[in-house]
């Protein structure tokens, strides 16, 4: 026996049911369907015909302002989208990564803000790290390395998470090789 409801999906054309038509939506008082509900023309007899007192042209109905709008140009996915957003970023950067003349000085009241000529104050400071540089994890440290905590982190989680299966427990590799959970899903990528 089947669970389904025999009428899903099945639209009620009941002759006697009655009609029920749509609102006209916004209308601005200098409209012509204004005058016509106005005047009890034809759009008069449609619901929600009463004319707002904004007139057309200062409605957001009418607003075509696109200035803030950001244009964006066909893409074949969102990966390429991206490659092409950062490559243009590169290209506004230049090839070394920095930006090349195109920042104005600052005035000059801010060079004396961050200066000053007595050091910096306070108790037993000193330039560099504590201990040296070989006490400082990212000096030495295996970063995304077999090593790295952060990894080993990550793969803890994976394995805590990992569905029942023959290898239960075991990080896995999902999608192709060099993709990882934040990258942008690619054109063949399955939903």
């Amino acid at each position: 026996m089947s669970t389904r409801n025999p009428t899903h999906g099945q639209k009620v054309t009941d002759p006697n049911a009655p009609v029920i038509k749509e609102g006209a939506g916004a209308v601005v008082s200098d409209s012509l369907a204004a005058e016509s509900a106005r005047a009890g023309g034809g759009f008069a007899s449609n619901r929600d015909t009463d004319p707002f007192g904004a007139k057309g042209s200062n409605s957001i109905f009418t607003n075509r302002d696109t200035s803030s709008a950001t244009r964006l140009d066909p893409a074949v996915d969102a990966e390429a989208r991206e490659a092409e957003s950062d490559w243009a970023e590169e290209k506004k950067l230049g090839a070394s990564g920095g930006q090349r003349g195109s920042a104005r000085t600052a005035p000059s009241y801010v060079s004396s803000q961050f200066v000053d000529s007595k050091g910096p104050k306070g108790e037993n400071l000193t330039e560099g790290f504590e201990g040296g540089a070989g006490n400082n994890a990212s000096f030495n440290g295996d970063i995304g390395g077999r090593n790295d905590p952060g990894r080993k982190a990550l793969d803890k989680i994976v394995k805590d998470n990992a569905d029942a299966s023959e290898m239960a427990g075991m990080p896995k590799q999902m999608g192709d090789i060099g993709d990882n959970d934040f990258t942008a899903l690619g054109r063949n990528t399955p939903a």
